[in-house]
């Protein structure tokens, strides 16, 4: 267990099923072996991260039934894998920029999500939250409910109608296009019966794109010049 522990903790242990609660700490999580490196409890004993903290998730398997944010806290997934569910409450941030989420990553209030990599079942969006994406692998599909958004970086991206769940109450959707590293992707998009927020496509040029167009412009200058300068 390698775990750097930067400002104070306070730690408060409840009753069988419940969280161990850290308030104001920085964790640095980069180990090999250990599935529970925040605490020395079982699986149901989750940590739940308040008042700005930061939890930087590196190297190594955590096993817990939850992995929460609240407060104005941040998180970032850059390796390693969560198995749980993970919860980004509040005002906080998420950041999966590698590494592997087994089950589902959920925003809620007006916390935001960015996913630049990695890997990931599903990803949810609640209340006022938003989900940012522009690379990475989504297995399953990302969700929308209430005021959320979502904002999608790449290019020819498009979601096409596929079905109705009556049983879950939601339209769903194909969802593909390149991703902002000019990978392929397809997954699917649920919006809800209760969303009422905003979905955002930014086009970003394919990698190698913009030097194509510089060729061009070169190409062309070039040429422009010999036509009124013989000489060139």
């Amino acid at each position: 267990m390698n775990i750097k522990k930067h400002c104070a903790l306070l730690v408060a242990l409840a009753n069988t099923c419940s969280a161990v609660i850290y308030n104001s700490v920085d964790f640095l999580i980069n180990l090999s072996e250990d599935e529970f490196p925040i605490s020395d409890s079982s699986y149901w004993d989750y940590p739940i991260f308040n008042g700005e903290s930061t939890v930087l998730v590196e190297n190594g398997n955590l096993s817990y039934s939850r992995f929460i944010t609240r407060d104005n806290s941040s998180l970032e997934i850059a390796g390693g894998s969560i198995d749980g569910n993970i919860q980004i409450e509040d005002s906080s941030r998420g950041v999966i920029s590698g590494g592997e989420s087994e089950f589902s990553i959920a925003s809620y209030g007006t916390s935001t999500l960015e996913i630049k990599s990695g890997s990931l079942r599903i990803a949810t969006a609640y209340d006022n939250s938003s989900i940012s994406f522009h690379s990475g692998d989504v297995s399953l599909a990302i969700s929308l409910q209430d005021n959320s958004q979502l904002t999608l970086h790449g290019s020819d991206i498009e979601y096409n109608f596929f079905q109705y769940s009556s049983t879950w109450g939601r339209n769903e959707y194909t969802l593909s296009g390149f991703d902002v590293n000019g990978n392929w992707y397809e997954t699917s998009l649920y919006i809800y019966d209760n969303f009422v927020g905003d979905i955002k496509i930014q086009n970003v040029p394919e990698p190698g794109s913009y030097s194509i167009l510089i060729g061009t412009f070169v190409f062309f200058s070039t040429a422009l010049r010999r036509k009124h300068n013989p000489k060139f």
